[in-house]
């Protein structure tokens, strides 16, 4: 698992299928003693769906696909990761595994 850093935001009310947004890797990705992928490596993903909840019913669903990897020397390589998990901080987001993307729990009154 790589956790990523938002450059810039997004979300539903403002996502258009197809737009390019910028993440950075939140930690080193180390292996045979060295470090692979460096910290604040960037990392170039397309929203591939964006669907705002409704006002009686329904739920908001957002999902990026990850195209690129760039390192900080310039180097850029295309990679397609899976989604395994999300860090939703008490939100009650939860990754749909057949789907591989995120979901956001009902809101409770």
């Amino acid at each position: 698992m790589l956790p990523y850093t938002l450059v810039n935001a997004v979300d539903t009310r403002t996502a258009q299928v197809g737009r390019l947004r910028y993440l950075r890797t939140a930690s080193p990705i180390a292996g045979g003693g060295q470090i692979l992928v460096p910290v604040g490596s960037y990392v170039q993903a397309a929203v591939s769906r964006a669907q705002r909840s409704g006002r009686v019913s329904g739920r908001a669903e957002l999902a990026i696909r990850i195209e690129t990897l760039t390192f900080p020397d310039g180097k850029e390589i295309r990679i397609n990761p899976h989604l395994s998990s999300v860090d939703s901080a008490g939100s009650g987001q939860k990754v749909d595994a057949s789907e591989g993307d995120i979901k956001q729990a009902s809101a409770t009154m």
